[in-house]
């Protein structure tokens, strides 16, 4: 049963961020080389499974609990940990 969790959250994970770095485009700091930089997407989307989560549970009044999504809840969540990312990381380039 973990073997199957771990696995749905590597394939979810890849997916909603990749899915953040096509909306954000490969000009975004979510790319090295123009290329998917595939450990930052990974993290962006596992941290936007549970982000999602979070948004998904306050959304329904369950108050603040942290559980993952399916792929729309994650790739949401993928897509506001990346604005977040990019944010921080656009204001140190810029010092």
């Amino acid at each position: 049963m973990l073997y199957l969790f771990l696995m749905s959250l590597l394939l979810i994970g890849l997916a909603s961020g990749w899915i953040a770095y096509l909306v954000f485009g490969k000009a975004s700091g979510l790319s090295k080389d123009r290329r998917p930089n595939w450990p930052l997407l990974f993290v962006i989307g596992v941290a936007g499974s549970f982000a999602g989560g979070l948004l998904a549970g306050l959304l329904s009044g369950e108050g603040i609990t942290f559980h993952t999504t399916g792929l729309l809840g994650s790739a949401v969540g993928a897509l506001l940990v990346a604005r977040i990312y990019l944010a921080i990381a656009g204001s140190r380039d810029d010092k």
